[in-house]
């Protein structure tokens, strides 16, 4: 085995001599320079989502935003409040989308909503076994009727514009969770895609001045499935973008760490912190997160997944959104074949879908809107 690089020369960013720990928003920013964020706790994400619209969405699409938010959480309550299996996907699919329609106003992909259409239909073929043999036919917006909100929520997300028409095959879609990943490889007898990164360390260098990350995952975790570096490099797309140096024991755990570092450092001009939202917007793409009530209270994960399936890979909310549209469309139209899929191979795995799913994504959501972490209020 050739012998690794050893790590680029440089040093630990800090702001006010306090080490920068990973998020999807670092920093904000004042009239003067740069600040560190900190976790915002709450129990009731949906008063941060209502704030966060009141004060980002465009005048122009203020109201109707607003409005969107109030029947979300109308819908959410109505899902999680059920008891029933099969009444839950329904009304909890609506409340995904009013969320969906009030982000992308607020981020202002569009200012009305007022002719959009779901932009996603569910496809069986003839003969065709519900769940393992269903896709999703996905258009581009604005379509030939008015906008369509599958794209524009991707869009919102950051996803890269869907150009043509597109199908994403369900099946492919269900390993992209993340609560339930077990579960979903018991039940597909496959192996565990979501590697827990340990820690994610931002480095840079005084001269020249340039900026990093690394990603660090335990080798444990990779050696108890049988995961080799090139693979695991290969099936997350960092293959190009990072390289393996050499391991280290690591900071947070004590074990030993396999050492991933960006291959081109991101340049920087004035302070390292102007540019850190930057170098972490080229990596959000590659990471998928889950909202816990106890610290670190966000854990990130590193997704590995054949190199056939990678053009199904969707933004994480966006995966989410789809599986719910895919229940709720089945439950509304042929709720016979929603209770075979219960009852079949992957009927566990969409109970656990609809237990943690529904705060899950109203947390990840609420951290979109207000742009920093988001965390369940630790009970005392």
């Amino acid at each position: 085995m050739p012998k690794l690089a050893k790590p680029r020369a440089g040093s630990p960013v800090t702001i006010k001599s306090r080490p920068i720990a990973f998020s999807y928003w670092p920093t904000y920013r004042t009239n003067r320079r740069y600040g560190l964020h900190s976790h915002v706790y709450a129990s009731n994400p949906w008063a941060l989502i209502h704030i966060s619209t009141r004060d980002r969405c465009p005048p122009v699409a203020r109201d109707e935003a607003l409005s969107s938010l109030e029947q979300a959480e109308f819908f959410y309550r109505s899902a999680v409040g059920v008891r029933e299996w099969a009444a839950k996907p329904l009304p909890l699919y609506y409340s995904f989308m009013n969320l969906a329609k009030a982000f992308a106003l607020t981020q202002g992909v569009r200012t009305t909503f007022d002719r959009a259409q779901h932009g996603v239909s569910e496809q069986l073929p003839p003969g065709g076994k519900e769940l393992q043999d269903a896709s999703l036919e996905v258009h581009p917006s604005p379509g030939n009727r008015g906008p369509n909100l599958f794209a524009d929520f991707g869009a919102a997300l950051g996803a890269s514009p869907i150009a043509t028409k597109t199908s994403y095959q369900v099946p492919l879609l269900l390993p992209q969770i993340v609560p339930g990943h077990r579960i979903w490889c018991d039940a597909a007898g496959a192996d565990e895609r979501f590697f827990a990164i340990d820690s994610i360390p931002f480095n840079h260098s005084a001269t020249p001045k340039q900026l990093w990350a690394t990603f660090r995952i335990l080798e444990d975790d990779l050696d108890r499935v049988g995961k080799t570096r090139k693979e695991l490099l290969k099936e997350t797309r960092l293959k190009g973008a990072f390289r393996e140096i050499e391991g280290c024991d690591d900071n947070v755990s004590g074990k030993f760490a396999v050492q991933l570092e960006q291959i081109a450092p991101m340049p920087y001009s004035g302070r390292t912190a102007d540019k850190l939202a930057a170098l972490v917007a080229t990596l959000r793409p590659y990471i998928w997160s889950t909202v816990t009530s106890i610290r670190p209270f966000r854990r990130y994960y590193l997704y590995a997944s054949p190199v056939a399936e990678h053009a199904s890979l969707l933004p994480q909310a966006l995966s989410i959104y789809a599986i719910a549209y895919y229940l709720g469309s089945i439950t509304r139209y042929r709720p016979q074949h929603f209770a075979r899929i219960l009852a079949g191979s992957f009927g566990e795995f969409i109970q656990e879908f609809l237990t943690s799913q529904p705060s899950q994504f109203v947390y990840l959501m609420a951290s979109d809107f207000a742009k920093r972490d988001v965390a369940r209020a630790p009970l005392v």
